[in-house]
């Protein structure tokens, strides 16, 4: 797939700095800023990271992620208009980029302990720098880290250009096995709003397709684009449902393709593209 996921500069966790990426089922934290270091003298210096930043005109979608902005540096803090010392990361950071969440949890880092005579803030689920971003959150659990003596609690999302829409629709997950052979009978997994219909779309290619001003993004390609199958409503209670489906042969000359499954939720009237998996499915003779 194409894209560029490298480790941080500095500490982020991770940075987002071209095409596309889609992350599933991970768990990224931003590093800590600097404690205060009595022995050198040196104050507590720097922020916490955020454990995602996605920035230059990417498009990032997010799947059943953990992210935790890093803590502000504990201790005596510098004085300055420019260092933010002391403060929590967000969670996320995005910068001229567009951005899908859906399910998974948000939390800013703390802010920095024992700065009481200097209190910095702590770190927002989600910040965005520039006017020039969109950001839909469905269905995720967001939260402003904690404070740790006389600090601030950041807002939930520090978004000056009200770019993040937050949706109260339905998401769901979508779970397969890594892969299996034609003829073999998979248990594909689909979870969440209970009473809700769910369907699949299916394609041999990813590409991410954000839907401006609707709920989520679509990951799949359109040009190879198969579906929606329809697999009926998830059960109440619980709202996980598993349909046995038999891998059927492959095309003669074909000894494995990789299929890409996105699930689409429907809860009275309400429609949300949710969570997305991938199956390796191979020829019965390897």
């Amino acid at each position: 797939m194409p894209n560029d996921v490298i480790p941080a500069i500095g500490s982020n966790a991770a940075n987002v700095n071209d095409g596309y990426v889609v992350l599933r089922a991970c768990e990224l934290r931003g590093g800590d800023g600097t404690d205060y270091d009595p022995a050198q003298g040196f104050p507590a210096a720097g922020a916490g990271a955020p454990a995602l930043w996605a920035g230059n005109l990417v498009t990032v979608a997010l799947f059943d992620c953990t992210l935790v902005g890093g803590d502000g540096g504990d201790g005596p803090t510098i004085v300055s208009p420019v260092f933010a010392s002391g403060s929590g990361g967000a969670a996320l950071h995005v910068e001229q980029s567009d951005v899908s969440v859906c399910s998974g949890v948000l939390t800013g880092g703390a802010e920095g302990a024992d700065n009481d005579a200097q209190p910095s803030e702590s770190g927002s689920a989600i910040s965005v720098l520039f006017a020039f971003s969109d950001v839909r959150v469905l269905g995720a659990l967001l939260e402003s880290g904690p404070v740790q003596g006389a600090g601030t609690v950041a807002p939930l999302l520090d978004d000056p250009s009200r770019s993040v829409v937050l949706f109260d629709g339905v998401a769901g997950r979508v779970e397969l096995p890594a892969q299996a052979r034609e003829g073999e009978t998979v248990l594909p997994q689909l979870g969440g709003e209970p009473g809700a219909l769910v369907g699949l779309l299916a394609s041999t290619r990813p590409k991410l397709l954000p839907l401006k001003g609707q709920k989520g993004t679509l990951v799949l390609d359109v040009a190879g684009l198969v579906g929606p199958f329809t697999l009926g409503p998830l059960p109440v209670p619980g709202g996980t449902l598993t349909v046995p489906f038999t891998l059927p042969a492959l095309p003669a000359g074909v000894d494995a393709l990789e299929v890409f499954v996105q699930g689409l939720f429907l809860e009275g009237g309400d429609s949300a593209l949710g969570g997305v998996s991938a199956l390796d499915w191979i020829d019965a003779a390897y």
